[in-house]
């Protein structure tokens, strides 16, 4: 949606120049700009961005002022100041999209830098952009060098507006590819540092070494004083074969934790009623991904009977004596390791 509104603006604008003039092209494009980023606002049910729609306005001006400028110049010389502006304008829009300044996008816009999903999609199209961009300079360069030739004229007239419309028609195009690579992947939610949900991302993104920080539940079942554990699958190719938290998995994006904690743990374990207390909270990072946990402890003897097939290999309960002679020797998970010497076995204590 986001592209819609930056780019329709600039499709009208150069459509309106053709045929009625920079003043008009200017009116156009403002009004055009400010329409959008209402239906945007409505359509999202937030309010509306009025930096990106500044910017957006600012642009749509800067064009105008551009051709106004470039009507008074030799006509030869056209393509070389076109080629000029496209360099400086391109600069210009991009600025606040993209982290070009080191921090200064995040102080125009914070929204524009809290999904990492979000950056790693604007950086692709940049790219994108910044190509197309580079063959209308190319192009207007060899306007400059051949002035009196017929694809000349037609550069100094049609390029932009052919540019803009090569670049969103390629911007669709790859948001349907994306659409139907990740249409039956789960979505995960994304949070900041402070656990705070930033949006949603493709499950199979936060496992590849990206690093993008997203939410987790834990669920710790004690009973008598005794922790229950879960032994992973040797197939798993994280932490495969080794003890691990009875319950743990993904929020998926929009998701409660509430409802992610009773989704995970019917899955696991199969235990329906229970009743969870959240207990901590903490980032742990691997070698492949960065989790925000979210910690829960119930009390609960059972019975147990996990749904998912192949997710569990066995359960059992743990002494507290058990896990201290556990520690350091590969048998759990590293992550269990650093909750229970953070306080879990502590914890064991008052159940």
């Amino acid at each position: 949606m986001r592209l819609i509104v930056f780019l329709l603006p600039l499709v009208l604008y150069f459509l309106a120049e053709l045929f009625a003039g920079a003043a008009v092209a200017m009116c156009v494009g403002v009004v055009t700009s400010v329409v959008m980023a209402i239906v945007e606002s409505r359509r999202g049910g937030r309010r509306i961005d009025y930096v990106s729609l500044g910017v957006d306005i600012l642009l749509i001006v800067a064009f105008g002022v551009s051709d106004i400028y470039i009507d008074t110049i030799d006509e030869h010389l056209r393509p070389v100041v076109m080629s000029g502006l496209l360099v400086v304008l391109l600069a210009f829009s991009l600025i606040p999209r993209f982290d070009l300044l080191g921090g200064f996008s995040e102080k125009l816009n914070p929204s524009t830098s809290k999904n990492p999903y979000l950056r790693y999609l604007i950086v692709g199209s940049q790219r994108r952009m910044l190509v197309w961009a580079a063959v209308a300079f190319a192009l207007y360069l060899y306007a400059y060098m051949q002035p009196d030739t017929h694809a000349a004229r037609w550069i100094d007239s049609y390029l932009i507006i052919t540019m803009m419309l090569a670049y969103l028609a390629t911007e669709i195009v790859m948001a349907r590819i994306r659409r139907r690579k990740y249409s039956k992947c789960e979505w995960v939610m994304m949070v900041d540092e402070e656990g705070n949900p930033t949006g949603g991302c493709p499950r199979p993104l936060v496992h590849n070494g990206s690093k993008w920080l997203h939410a987790v539940v834990h669920l710790h079942v004690v009973s008598g004083g005794r922790l229950l554990l879960q032994l992973r699958p040797k197939t798993k190719k994280i932490q495969g074969g080794k003890w691990d938290t009875a319950v743990g998995g993904h929020v998926s994006a929009g998701e409660k934790l509430e409802t992610a904690l009773a989704r995970e743990t019917a899955e696991e374990i199969g235990l329906t009623q229970f009743d969870a207390k959240l207990v901590g909270r903490y980032v742990w990072r691997s070698e492949v991904e960065s989790e925000y946990v979210f910690q829960f402890v119930t009390q609960s003897s059972g019975p147990f009977n996990p749904q998912n097939v192949g997710e569990v290999d066995e359960l059992k309960f743990w002494t507290h004596a058990e896990l201290e002679s556990a520690l350091g020797k590969g048998v759990l998970t590293p992550n269990l390791e650093n909750e229970l010497k953070a306080g879990l076995l502590d914890t064991l204590k008052n159940y």
